[in-house]
């Protein structure tokens, strides 16, 4: 799943039409915020991080100053900064879908797999139909080995841009792989190759469950040496030696 869903961009336009809608914050505030917003848009992002931190002084409590801080801050490599923002714009905002999904997003880019799943759930309790949402649900499952993320990217089929991507069936099978259910893991491994029948990822991991997991020798030397035919053709030397030595060591076998 290389598809990564652009939240720079999501979270500015989202600073961009909160301008007047938060209620309790002054004219300043909301002139800092109309300031902030265009510097963001604009890529300025050291403007963007001064005038968001103006609208803080003002109204420590503002929503859309602790995003556009937080998204600054992320901009101008101070992703810790970030992150503690933005666990305070949840306390603040504890029912906001956008606070709750890039505080995940930012938990994950710091490899916080864990963590990132406390928010990430919420944003899911609150909204089950955003596709980005659970990509980067069933993405930090996988890093878990969560059987949770089955249920995320089963979802994910409903979606036409993820229905037919072979990426979806992999970490399908990979979860189930995880749980040691092989015959489950093998279906979706193929269902994966089926989508994508000359990726050699797709036939590699086939190989490998035939070969170690369900002690089905001729079923893994067919597929490896699929694997090392589009290997080939795709200049993938790495991949091609590790099959040619395997399929070796299946022919003395």
């Amino acid at each position: 799943m290389e598809r990564l869903f652009n939240i720079v961009t999501w979270v500015a336009l989202t600073i961009i039409l909160s301008f007047g809608l938060s209620g309790c914050a002054g004219e300043s505030v909301d002139i800092l915020l109309k300031k902030g917003g265009a510097a963001a848009a604009a890529g300025q992002w050291s403007r963007s991080l001064e005038l968001s931190r103006n609208a803080l002084n003002q109204d420590p409590d503002n929503r859309t100053a602790l995003l556009l801080n937080a998204l600054s801050l992320h901009m101008r490599q101070q992703t810790g900064d970030a992150v503690d923002v933005l666990e305070r714009a949840t306390r603040e905002a504890p029912d906001d879908f956008v606070t709750l999904y890039f505080y995940g997003w930012m938990l994950w880019e710091q490899e916080e797999y864990a963590e990132a799943l406390t928010p990430l759930r919420k944003a899911y309790d609150l909204n089950k139909q955003h596709p980005d949402l659970l990509v980067l649900l069933s993405r930090c499952c996988l890093q878990q080995n969560l059987p949770e993320g089955i249920r995320y990217l089963q979802a994910l089929r409903r979606f036409r841009d993820y229905r037919d991507r072979p990426e979806v069936y992999n970490a399908i099978a990979l979860l189930w792989f995880g749980q040691r259910d092989y015959k489950q893991a093998a279906d979706y491994f193929q269902i994966a190759r089926e989508k994508e029948p000359h990726n050699p990822v797709m036939l590699q991991n086939l190989a490998v469950l035939h070969d170690q997991y369900l002690q089905n020798p001729n079923a893994a030397r067919r597929y490896y040496s699929y694997c090392l035919s589009q290997s080939q053709k795709i200049g993938d030397t790495e991949r091609t030696r590790k099959i040619l030595r395997r399929l070796r060591q299946l022919a003395r076998q």
